[in-house]
This record gives structure tokens, sequence and C-alpha cells, in this order.
């Protein structure tokens, strides 16, 4: 007890360490058996790896290989289809005439778009006169060979455009510009033609037109932008206060005063217009999308 009692911290010092030797123990067995179950684990994925890499039935498969070799032909022919679809939809025909023919084409095309117009009591504003066309209508040489193509391609998207126009009755068709000329823009599936125009109709028309176009139209249009200004007296200066569904009020003809040469002095349809209350004039972007036949390298 002596002995004890002499050396009582040298006993706590032995005391502390004996249990802070079977605390490090306990530590490091739970440890192993951690690393036991990674090691484990570890021979799992290399062992799934192995049987993969020699393909003894798992993804690599024989099996599994032929289905996913049907999937992706499934998609591809869906995707073929689709494009195919869209292609029919979006094609322009054509037209194989001389350069000569073509000129007289477009000025027919171009007096048939005025007259279409003015079966529907619209006006075909200044800018809008021949629709975009006036260099080739007003030309003295005939345009190369392979322009004649692309002329005649952009005669039939403007005249649709037109075509719907009147269709929705707007108020005035002020003008239709193509941006690219006779280009287009060019994606890996389809071809992109731009064109801008200005309208101005009752809010009822122009829905009626901008739907037209995406709807209902034999050809792709999205549009691309769009925005409205109110317009509220024509260029005479005076409201039509009188309701309606958006229609131009014609304008009566000035007093027959006539002119030295005895003719009665009238001014353009343009400067007698008069706007009823609620017309909007609209600046439209539109891009007309034509896809490339899927299953021809290139598109004659």
């Amino acid at each position: 007890m002596d002995f004890l009692k002499k050396h009582i911290g040298l006993l706590i010092s032995t005391v502390v360490c004996l249990v802070l030797m079977l605390v490090l123990i306990l530590t490091i067995r739970g440890k192993s058996k951690n690393v036991e179950q990674g090691n484990v684990k570890v021979k799992e994925q290399q062992d799934l790896l192995a049987q993969i890499s020699t393909r003894g039935g798992y993804a690599l498969s024989k099996k599994n290989v032929d289905i996913a070799r049907q999937n992706r032909e499934q998609v591809a022919g869906e995707i073929n289809r689709l494009l195919l679809e869209l292609y029919r939809k979006s094609r322009i025909e054509r037209q194989n005439i001389s350069a000569l023919e073509a000129i007289r084409y477009v000025k027919d095309q171009v007096r048939d778009m005025k007259e279409t117009l003015e079966e529907k009591d619209i006006v075909a504003g200044a800018a809008a006169d021949n629709f975009s066309f006036s260099a080739v209508v007003a030309t003295r040489t005939l345009p190369p060979a392979s322009d004649v193509p692309r002329i005649l391609r952009q005669v039939s998207i403007v005249k649709e455009i037109v075509t719907w126009a009147a269709a929705s009755y707007l108020t005035e068709f002020k003008s239709v510009s193509r941006p690219l000329g006779l280009e287009v823009k060019t994606r890996d599936t389809y071809s992109l033609t731009p064109l801008s125009m200005t309208v101005v109709g009752g809010l009822p028309q122009i829905q009626e037109f901008v739907n037209s176009l995406q709807t209902k139209s034999q050809y792709l249009f999205v549009v691309r932008s769009i925005s409205f200004s109110s317009v509220q007296k024509g260029a005479s200066g005076e409201a039509d206060g009188r309701g309606g569904r958006g229609e131009a009020a014609r304008g009566a003809l000035p007093p027959p005063g006539l002119a030295p040469s005895g003719t009665v002095a009238v001014k353009p349809r343009q400067e007698r217009l008069v706007f009823k209350p609620g017309q909007l004039s609209v600046d439209l972007a539109v891009d007309l999308l034509e896809f490339k036949n899927p299953n021809a390298e290139a598109e004659e």
C-alpha cells in the first residue's frame, strides 16, 4: 500500500494509457472493417467491368447491342419521316422558264397582286409599289439564267403574303421588303428567307392576317417580330368617328372643281384614305422556312 501511495501518479498514468490503448485498438478495428468492406465493393466493380469488357451477358451483350441498334434505326426513321413531311409541306415548286418569260411572269404577278388588293378595297402604299420587284419590272436587261428560279420563288412567297392580306380585309398594305434579296440563310435541314412588311388594319384583321400566315398558308411562315402603333387619322387629316370592323372609310371626292383642261381634280386613293378609330399600323417580320429533302444530298 505504501508503494501505491508513493507512486499514485504513476498508477494513474498507467491506467490512462491502458484506456487510450483500448480506444485506439477499437478504432483501428473499426477502420479495418470499413476498409475490408470498401475492398469488397471495389472487387465487385472490378468484376463487373471485367464482365462488361468481355461481353459476359451485361450491357454489351449481342442481344443488347442489337436492341440498341434497332432503337437507333427506329428513331432515325421517325426523324426522316418528319423531315420528309416538312419538306413536302414547305416545298415551293420551281418553274422552268426562260429569262424573258420570267420578266413577263413577274410583271403579270405584280399586276395580279395589285388587283387582288383592289378587289378587297385595300390600299397598296407607295412603298409597296411592285411589291419589292421594281428592279425586275423596270429592268432592260435579262437576268442570268441561274437567277430565274430564285426570282420566281420570291414572287411566289410575296404573292402568298398578299393573298392572305387580302383575305384578312386589311385596310392598307403599306410595304413589303426582302432584306436578303434573292439570297437565303442556309441551315442543316432547311433554308430561311426573311421578309418584312408594314400593314394597317383593325386588331381583328391584324390577328387574322398573322394567324393565317402561320396556320392556313401553304408555306411555313414563322413570325420573328411584331410591333404596333396606333393610327387615328388618314392623310386628309380627318378622323372618322364611326365604328366598324377595321376597314378603311373612303373619304368623299373633293368638290368637282374643274381643272383648266376640263377634267375633275381627284387626289390619289392613298391621299383620300381616312382611317376608322382603332386602326393599327403593324411592322411585321417573318421567316419563311423551306426544308430540304432528307432523301437527296442536293436539291435541284
